[in-house]
């Protein structure tokens, strides 16, 4: 009869990734994992990576250690007993450390891989290239990390803002420092006791949005001003209406047009692939009326733009050309002859009077229209009421010498959308009003 510890492992591929904060034991649990495997399971091979090599050699020393501790009948004599690796002749298993070079992880045949504080590892996109082949076969790759701070374009963060959005297949889990049972707020003062303020909210966050929000100094927008608007977010709800019965979850409506008002609305297109579109309705005080943001086809994404351009008393309206997208949306929207076009708004800001329409987007129009939606939500002059809204701009950053953005693998069209609009007001014609038209609507 064949032993337990002969069956193969399920040929599964599972990738996690974790943030957490320090000294909550997640490393020793996920060593203790690999020695499991390995004891009992038929040539299982767990390949540790660490930012240094010294920090490797720990990594398998607690392996030792592990094995030390277990009753007579369970500790085995390991084969080989190295500093950086260890076997397991029973089962052929091997635990293998190395540091995080620029060709760690080449030509391995690992069921495991661990990346232990992968936000610190100096090749971390390259490593987990050369190990991705492996794990697909079936296998498992687990990346723990205390949240990095002061650098907001990891590899890590990449994969756990794409994972959040859908856009790849890792699991996503976060701990906080109250993760051990019987810490308090005395325990947490104690630790933090001799780290500046930015330190502490990097290795002993509470929960996911601490460890992920950038650090108060290095905000694009006022946190005092989102955490207001956030506020107004919560307590509204959009309303059922023919447009969000057609087109899904994705189009939200939050008030509809009144007569008398002027409204205006900008659209960032997208191929549906691998950003969302971005259509934002606003009336002339920047007050949100409704927001399309989802992953569609350009079609649609302007279908939706024309739809509330008409809804809303044929709104003063436009959209970014940049890209395939950009001149995809241009044509379609010619062919729907969407009425009451922004014209094309040049490099510099102003308005070009040839007929042309769309907006050009280059850096220097982009920095310009930023600094204006930054002044706009710090002056509370604008009032969205999505959510999404709200938690893209609380993402946006300013890294040391750059320009501000979005730390990678998140979006930034919601902000582009609400930046043009603050820039678009000064051409809206102040003539006329909406026309009201029947509609089919519910509280909700």
């Amino acid at each position: 009869m064949q032993s337990w510890h002969d069956q193969p492992l399920p040929r599964l591929s599972v990738y996690l990734l974790a943030f957490k904060a320090r000294q909550i034991g997640f490393t020793s649990t996920v060593v203790g994992i690999s020695d499991w495997l390995d004891r009992f399971f038929k040539n299982t091979k767990v390949l540790a990576l660490s930012k240094k090599e010294d920090d490797a050699n720990e990594l398998v020393g607690k392996a030792k250690f592990i094995n030390s501790q277990l009753p007579d009948f369970l500790r085995i004599t390991l084969e080989p007993n190295q500093e950086g690796v260890i076997g397991y002749p029973s089962t052929d298993g091997k635990i293998k450390a190395q540091p995080s070079t620029e060709d760690a992880g080449r030509s391995t045949d690992a069921t495991m891989v661990f990346c232990d504080e992968w936000e610190y590892h100096p090749y971390a996109e390259r490593n987990f290239g050369a190990v991705k082949p492996t794990i697909d076969g079936g296998g498992l790759f687990i990346g723990g990390s205390t949240v990095n701070k002061l650098d907001f374009k990891t590899f890590p963060k990449k994969i756990w803002y794409g994972a959040k959005h859908g856009d790849n297949n890792f699991l996503t889990k976060f701990y906080g420092w109250r993760s051990v049972p019987h810490r308090d707020e005395e325990w947490l003062k104690r630790a933090v006791s001799a780290l500046p303020e930015w330190q502490a909210e990097q290795e002993y966050p509470d929960n996911e949005e601490d460890a992920l929000k950038t650090l108060s100094t290095r905000k694009f927008f006022s946190q005092v001003a989102l955490d207001n608007m956030m506020r107004d977010c919560v307590d509204r709800q959009p309303l059922i209406h023919d447009l969000s019965e057609k087109y899904g979850s994705g189009l939200k409506i939050y008030k509809l047009p009144q007569v008398g008002k002027k409204y205006m609305i900008f659209t960032d297109p997208s191929n549906g692939v691998e950003d969302p579109h971005a259509i934002v309705v606003v009336d002339q005080y920047l007050e949100q009326q409704a927001e399309s943001h989802e992953k569609t086809t350009v079609d649609e994404c302007a279908e939706r733009h024309d739809a509330l351009v008409r809804l809303f008393g044929n709104a003063f309206n436009g959209y970014e050309l940049n890209a395939w997208s950009g001149g995809m949306f241009q044509k379609k929207m010619e062919q729907l002859e969407t009425p009451n076009q922004c014209g094309f708004i040049k490099t510099d800001g102003t308005l070009d009077k040839s007929g042309k329409k769309g907006w050009w987007t280059g850096n220097t129009l982009k920095r310009t229209a930023w600094q204006m939606l930054e002044e706009a939500v710090r002056t509370f002059d604008l009032k969205p009421y999505s959510k999404d809204t709200v938690d893209e701009w609380n993402d946006i950053i300013i890294p040391e010498g750059q320009d501000a953005c979005a730390p990678p693998g998140a979006h930034d069209d919601l902000v582009d959308a609400w930046s043009r609009l603050c820039m678009m007001r000064k051409y809206l014609p102040m003539t006329g009003g909406v026309k009201v038209t029947s509609f089919k609507y519910n509280e909700s």
